[in-house]
């Protein structure tokens, strides 16, 4: 099990990869985000890929991507 904090992706993920995911965001390419349990997180993204995200109000917990 992953366990990260939302500060550790800020500081480790490329620059590119934080634009990129706000660009789909302003694109309207995430799509059907929605909380199915708590803290449980699903989206498709870009018609194409499922991503389900557990995370808390400090910390991502698991994730995974059908990419």
């Amino acid at each position: 099990m992953m366990n990260f904090s939302l500060e550790y992706i800020e500081q480790n993920v490329s620059e590119n990869f934080l634009v990129l995911g706000e660009q789909l965001v302003e694109q309207n390419a995430v799509l059907n985000l929605q909380e199915v349990e708590k803290h449980l997180w699903i989206a498709t993204v870009d018609n194409q890929f499922e991503v389900e995200v557990k995370i808390t109000p400090s910390k991502v917990t698991a994730c995974s991507c059908e990419c």
